[in-house]
């Protein structure tokens, strides 16, 4: 089913069996419930809102253009291309995934109930700010720089988020969930509310940044509860690569697989490498070299022996700094 509408149109009561698109040149506004089996499309252009905010049953609704956008849905719901020139608002009483890029200009806004996921994982997605009401496990995917409003998971479920800029933190409560928080390129993981808590978390959870986490002056702020904080970073602002305020129980300390280039600060105490181990004497060896390797924290010597007619034959022995152990090549 196709319409079109030189001015504002409000949809009824309505079922289509297959796909149905909406065009208008004014608001499109819904005063029954609205079902349809197949895509539903609708423009209204950047000047116009859409609220359907009935029971509605969309399988999939595309967004082509509109200001303001609410929808609701009584079951599951699956985002297409959508551009949207203001807010987003989407409640659902079932999961909430994508199948094409999300692009909106203001805050959106997503509810998909306790026992529900939330998916957004598209790349090409491109969001300004994002707030989580009510989900489960909750997966979000961004291209450039996003801010994190409030995202708050039903207690156990987990949160996933990865951009391709900066990362700026207001909220993320994942209760007894976890947290995984990922910038790529030069993006940084910041604080974006002061001197309250940013991240909750009650299972072993990650923060993995191409820039820093946090600045050399606010540090990011976490509660971590019976679970461990692994970090990692690639970037450094004024000496300073992370910078990180609060509890991590029972460890009292952050996990650092690899170091990076500059300092790593918990509660504002910096936390320093392990030293390297003396390397034990090698045996009938002609040469000795030793190799520290800063990055994974292992050291390498190989003993160059002599085997057969003059062939040599090269021992490698790997020891890790941080646990003690020796491997043999």
């Amino acid at each position: 089913m196709t319409l079109v509408d030189t001015n504002a149109l409000d949809l009824g009561g309505s079922t289509v069996s297959g796909t149905l698109s909406v065009t208008t040149g004014g608001a499109i506004t819904d005063s029954g419930a609205v079902v349809v089996t197949g895509t539903a499309t609708f423009a209204a252009g950047c000047a116009n809102s859409i609220t359907l905010d009935n029971a509605n049953d969309f399988s999939t609704v595309v967004i082509t253009s509109s200001n303001n956008v609410i929808i609701n849905d009584i079951n599951g719901l699956d985002l297409g291309t959508c551009s949207v020139c203001g807010t987003l608002g989407v409640t659902t009483a079932g999961p909430i995934t994508d199948s094409g890029a999300i692009v909106v200009a203001g805050t959106a806004t997503f509810a998909a109930g306790a026992a529900n996921d939330i998916t957004l994982n598209t790349a090409a997605n491109d969001f300004n700010s994002i707030t989580v009401t009510f989900a489960n496990d909750v997966t979000l995917v961004d291209t450039n720089a996003v801010t994190l409003t409030s995202i708050v998971t039903s207690g156990g479920g987990s949160v996933d988020v990865t951009s391709g800029g900066n990362m700026t933190v207001n909220v993320v409560n994942a209760g007894t969930g976890a947290i995984t928080l990922t910038t790529t390129g030069a993006g940084s993981i910041l604080d974006g509310n002061g001197a309250a808590n940013n991240l909750t978390a009650g299972t072993n959870s990650t923060l993995n940044a191409g820039g820093t986490i946090g600045t050399a002056l606010k540090a990011l702020d976490v509660v971590i509860t019976g679970a461990t904080l692994t970090v990692g970073a690639g970037g450094i602002d004024t000496g300073v690569s992370i910078n990180i305020d609060g509890t991590v129980t029972p460890s009292n300390t952050l996990n650092v697989p690899v170091f990076p280039p500059g300092q790593v600060l918990f509660n504002g105490n910096p936390i320093t490498p392990p030293t390297p181990p003396t390397p034990p004497t090698p045996i009938n060896s002609a040469m000795l070299l030793d190799i520290y390797n800063p990055i994974n924290h292992f050291i390498d010597w190989f003993d160059d022996e002599e085997e057969g007619e003059g062939d040599p034959f090269i021992h490698k022995q790997r020891w890790s700094i941080a646990y003690r152990t020796r491997f043999l090549d």
